[in-house]
C-alpha cells in the first residue's frame, strides 16, 4: 500500500491533506490527518488503531488506515467534502443548530468510546450530516475537556458532550482548580449563550448545560439522559435547524478554503455564495434630477489630487497632505472668532449674576470750575484781612 499526499485541505486543519492511496492495487483519493513519524509510530499507531477501524454508522467517518510517508504518520480516511465545526466563522450556528450537533455526536458515543471530541473531530457535510473522526490519531482533546472527579461509568464522557456544547456555544471551557471557579465557567458560558443576538436561549438548554458540565460527576445525567435531554432541547429550540443552516451556509464556509487549495471545486461542484462580503462598493451620489447614478469617480473634482500633484484618474493614492507643509482643507471658525473669548449668558444653568458696574458721575459744568475758584479766592482774602486787618 503506497500513500501519495497532494495539497493541503483546510477546510478540516492544516494538517490534513488530500492523498492518493493505493490498496491492494486499487487507487482512490482520501484525506489524510498528519502526525509526526518517530521511531516506532507507525506500528504503535497501527496497533492503536485497529479497533477504530471497525468503526462504522451514519456518523463515524471511518479510518481506513494508518501509512507512513516519509517524515509523518498518516491516519487515512475517505475523501469527502466536509468543514470542521472548528474552522466555521463565529456566529455560523445558532443553538438549535449546536444541539442537533451534539445531540448526533451524542447518539454515536454511546457505543463507541472517544477520547474527545473537540471541535476539529466534528465534520460537516454538505448535506448536514454530523460526521465524526478522531477515535484515534495524533490530536489529543484540550485540557478543558478533561473531567473533574472520577469513578462513575460515562461520567467523563457526558463532561467531554458538555464541553463541546460550551465551546460551540462560544466558551471553551478550561481546567479550574476548584469547584468554585468551575462554577464561574459555567456561568460565562450561560452569560454568553443567552446573550447571542436575535436568539431565546431556554431555561432548559441552561439546566441541559450545566448538568453536563456539573464539577461532581454524580450530577451529571448518565449518556442515555443526555441523548434523549438534547433530543427535547434541539425539538424546543426556536431558530434554523442544522440542515437549514448548512443548506444556507455551506458554499460560503467552503469559498475561503477553496481559495487556499483551488482544487476542492474538483471534489465538490458546489455553487459561490450569493454575496460576496469582500465586493468593492462603487461610490455614487445621489439622483439629481437625472435618471441615472453618476460614478462619482468618474467627475471628480481635481483640485486637491492636483495639489498633492496626482493626476486626476490616478489610482496611485496621493502623497499625504503633512508631506507638503499644510493641509489642503481650512476647517473650523475663522480666526476673528477665535480672538473673542467665548462666555456663557448670565444666569445660564445657575451661572451666577455679575452685580451691576454703578455708572461713572458726569463731568460738571464748566462755569461751576470758575464759580468755585472765585470763591475760594474770597475765602482766602477773606481769612487774611482777619488775622492782619
Amino acid at each position: 500500500m503506497a500513500l501519495e499526499l497532494g495539497e493541503s485541505w483546510p477546510a478540516w486543519h492544516p494538517d490534513v491533506r488530500r492523498a492518493s492511496w493505493s490498496n491492494q492495487g486499487v487507487e482512490q483519493d482520501v484525506l489524510a490527518v498528519l502526525g509526526p513519524h518517530v521511531p516506532g509510530a507507525v506500528r504503535a499507531a497501527r496497533d492503536g488503531a485497529a479497533d477504530a477501524m471497525s468503526y462504522r454508522g451514519k456518523h463515524v467517518l471511518p479510518l481506513l488506515a494508518v501509512e507512513p510517508t516519509g517524515r509523518e504518520v498518516a491516519w487515512v480516511y475517505p475523501a469527502e467534502v466536509l468543514v470542521a465545526v472548528g474552522r466555521l466563522p463565529d456566529g455560523a450556528l445558532g443553538p438549535r443548530a449546536v444541539a442537533e450537533i451534539v445531540r448526533d455526536v451524542a447518539r454515536t458515543l454511546e457505543d463507541l468510546p472517544h477520547p474527545g471530541p473537540a471541535l476539529d473531530d466534528v465534520l460537516l457535510d454538505q448535506r448536514g450530516t454530523v460526521r465524526l473522526a478522531g477515535f484515534v490519531g495524533p490530536w489529543t482533546p484540550p485540557a478543558g475537556y478533561v473531567a473533574p472527579g472520577s469513578g462513575v461509568p460515562g461520567a467523563d464522557q457526558v463532561y467531554r458532550l458538555g464541553a463541546l456544547l460550551a465551546e460551540l456555544l462560544g466558551t471553551p471551557m478550561h481546567q479550574a482548580p476548584g469547584a468554585v471557579q468551575h462554577e464561574g465557567q459555567i456561568r460565562r458560558a450561560l452569560i454568553n449563550a443567552m446573550s447571542i443576538p436575535d436568539v431565546v436561549f431556554p431555561e432548559p438548554y441552561r439546566d441541559l448545560l450545566r448538568d453536563l458540565l456539573a464539577w461532581d460527576p454524580r450530577d451529571r445525567p448518565t449518556a442515555r439522559q443526555a441523548v434523549r435531554s438534547l433530543t427535547e432541547v434541539a425539538r424546543t429550540t426556536g431558530g434554523p435547524t442544522l440542515a437549514e443552516v448548512v443548506r444556507d451556509r455551506f458554499p460560503s464556509w467552503l469559498a475561503p478554503h477553496r481559495r487556499q487549495a483551488p482544487s476542492l471545486e474538483e471534489l465538490a461542484d458546489l455553487p459561490e455564495p450569493e454575496h460576496d462580503a469582500t465586493m468593492e462598493v462603487e461610490p455614487s451620489r445621489t439622483l439629481d434630477g437625472e435618471g441615472e447614478l453618476g460614478d462619482l469617480r468618474e467627475e471628480d473634482d481635481p483640485t486637491v489630487d492636483s495639489e498633492l500633484g496626482v493626476a486626476p484618474g490616478s489610482d496611485r493614492t496621493p502623497t499625504s497632505a503633512i508631506e507638503h507643509g499644510s493641509l489642503p482643507l481650512r476647517v473650523g471658525p475663522p480666526a476673528e472668532a477665535v480672538r473673542r473669548t467665548p462666555r456663557l449668558p448670565e444666569g445660564f444653568i445657575g451661572t451666577p449674576r455679575r452685580p451691576p458696574v454703578a455708572p461713572a458721575p458726569a463731568d460738571p459744568p464748566s462755569w461751576l470750575t470758575w464759580l468755585g475758584v472765585v470763591l475760594l479766592a474770597c475765602a482766602l482774602g477773606m481769612s487774611l484781612w482777619l488775622l492782619f486787618g
